[in-house]
């Protein structure tokens, strides 16, 4: 079968231009989010830092007017058992140690002020955030240090920040996760779109590589870009299409001059043998001359064949055509010269009809050369096989056959014209047999390929079409 790699979606510039679409999207939302995110989380800081300075200056204001002996009751008494577990306070000495405290009973295990905080000026404060095991959660605290040497710390909960922020986290997850499939999609819409003009283009050369030069590129509105590209495409073609047509109508008028000096040479022949003068030894050399000239003139129908069906100059008439019953006529007409010969030759189908989109004497060449070059190139006591198989879409029919195979020099270039490796060229023939078989099979959009090693032997696979089968309409 072809050896082409099949379309594959995941290998298309649409699917990486909306991948690379739905990345980008991707990575500018996680930097919206983060930039967003983080500033939140800077203002809800910033935030409790304000509230904490505020409550521990008014909490030094107080103290400060208290006699000394009165500052820790002063110290305790606005301080409400509700509040125990989202704020703590601590009253040091002047040398950090502790006076008296809230409770801490919600707060077991957090570190207070540490002893590096011993060298603050009075008045001076200094805000940090730190862990509390208890809670598994985090606080922040301001310790601040008063005019008399002594040290107050005063601290808060950031359990509802973290709530806060941990909602936002979520709301963007989920808002991200919503919108990575529709940012794909519309990603993939406007790279489709991006891409129909090169859909076109691609289009129009797989046209033209049938032959077709007739067809042009649709010009779109997909951007300056696009219609550049479709009307160079165009241009291109327009200045190409006269120099091919001009290359094959000089090919056609040189395979027909040749045919009238081939014409006048064998009458002369055919003359000299209805002489009466003539020898034997002329004899031999008019018959010779009749022979080539009748094979030159094969050949070069068959050239002129090949050049229409290849330029599409004739109308290919298409109609359903049963292969298998062309194969089985071949068969039947190739059999004598397969049992002359001592080849054993076989054919094995599937039930029921093998319909392709075709013209019947145009499979029937097809069919018939291979088979033809199938019994050629097999020796006596080897074999030859038909089977086909029939697809959906498609009939496959392969001829196989145990002869001398083909180099793998060769492989590559036995659809050329003229070409004939060095093993085959002891045979008759003239080397445009699978040049046209591969014309006609090309021509109704079909494939033909081969697969051979010298001396085991080949496969010839031809990929055809299949009919179109209207469904039947029930009977009332």
């Amino acid at each position: 079968m072809s050896s082409k790699r099949g379309p594959s979606f995941f290998r298309t510039v649409t699917f990486r231009l909306a991948l690379r679409h739905a990345g980008l999207f991707s990575v500018l939302s996680l930097a919206t989010f983060l930039l967003v995110y983080l500033t939140l989380q800077a203002n809800l800081t910033r935030r409790v830092d304000d509230e904490l300075r505020e409550d521990a200056r008014e909490i030094e204001s107080k103290l400060l007017a208290a006699p000394g002996s009165q500052r820790v009751a002063t110290f305790r008494e606005d301080f409400d058992a509700a509040d125990a577990g989202r704020e703590f306070r601590v009253l040091f000495d002047p040398q950090l140690g502790i006076r008296t405290t809230s409770d801490l009973a919600a707060w077991k295990g957090i570190e207070l002020a540490p002893p590096h905080l011993g060298g603050l000026a009075p008045r001076q404060e200094a805000l940090r955030t730190v862990e509390v095991p208890a809670s598994k959660t985090r606080a922040r605290a301001i310790v601040r240090r008063m005019p008399d040497g002594g040290f107050l710390e005063f601290g808060s909960s950031l359990a509802d920040n973290e709530e806060l922020l941990g909602v936002v986290r979520r709301i963007f997850a989920l808002g991200w996760t919503a919108t990575i499939v529709p940012g794909l999609l519309l990603g993939w819409f406007m790279a489709r779109r991006a891409m129909a003009g090169v859909d076109r283009v691609t289009a129009t050369a797989v046209q033209i590589g049938r032959s077709d030069l007739t067809r042009r590129v649709p010009v779109g509105r997909e951007g300056e870009e696009i219609e550049n590209l479709a009307r160079a495409f165009n241009e291109m073609l327009d200045r190409i299409d006269p120099l091919v047509r001009e290359l094959k109508d000089v090919t056609s008028n040189i395979a027909h001059d040749l045919k009238s000096p081939i014409a006048r040479m064998r009458a002369v022949a055919e003359s000299s043998l209805r002489s009466s003068a003539v020898t034997h030894h002329d004899d031999q050399m008019a018959g010779s001359i009749i022979e080539e000239c009748d094979r030159l003139v094969v050949m070069i129908d068959i050239i002129l064949e090949i050049a229409a069906t290849d330029g599409r100059v004739a109308a290919l008439s298409t109609a359903a055509v049963d292969m298998g019953s062309v194969a089985r006529d071949a068969v039947d007409i190739f059999h004598p010269v397969a049992e002359d010969k001592g080849i054993h030759l076989s054919i094995d189908l599937p039930p029921g009809p093998l319909i392709v989109r075709g013209d019947v004497s145009r499979v029937q060449r097809v069919v018939a050369n291979l088979l033809d070059n199938a019994i050629k190139y097999t020796e006596p006591g080897g074999s030859v096989d038909i089977t086909a198989e029939a697809m959906p879409d498609r009939v496959s029919l392969s001829i196989a056959d145990s002869g001398i195979g083909i180099d793998s020099d060769s492989l590559p270039r036995v659809f050329e014209r003229f070409y004939r490796g060095d093993p085959s060229r002891s045979t008759t023939g003239h080397g445009l047999g699978l040049s046209l078989a591969r014309a006609i099979v090309r021509a109704y959009d079909g494939e033909i390929e081969v697969r051979s090693a010298a001396g085991k032997g080949s496969v010839f696979t031809v990929v055809w079409p299949a009919w179109p089968i209207e469904p039947q309409a029930p009977r009332t």
